[in-house]
């Protein structure tokens, strides 16, 4: 999973309104965690995922091209409300 807002929409809660709904979807489907990558470079998403309770498990090496770039994996669990 992953959450791509368009800059003129961030700080608008349109990320959370997304999380909580992957949260509501995995909940709905009998899931007790959530996964997902994000780019190691990417400070801001780290942060935001950190503060929806997502922790570090891991890395995972992706290509764009010839370039190899790394992505933090997170875990975060979840349960019904």
């Amino acid at each position: 999973m992953r959450f791509y807002v368009i800059g003129a929409a961030h700080g608008r809660g349109l990320a959370q309104e997304l999380m909580a709904a992957a949260v509501r979807t995995g909940v709905a489907l009998g899931g007790q965690h959530l996964w997902l990558s994000v780019w190691e470079k990417n400070p801001r998403a780290i942060a935001f995922y950190a503060k929806e309770g997502f922790t570090d498990v891991g890395s995972a090496d992706f290509w764009v091209g010839s370039d190899r770039q790394t992505d933090r994996i997170l875990l975060r669990e979840i349960e019904e409300a």
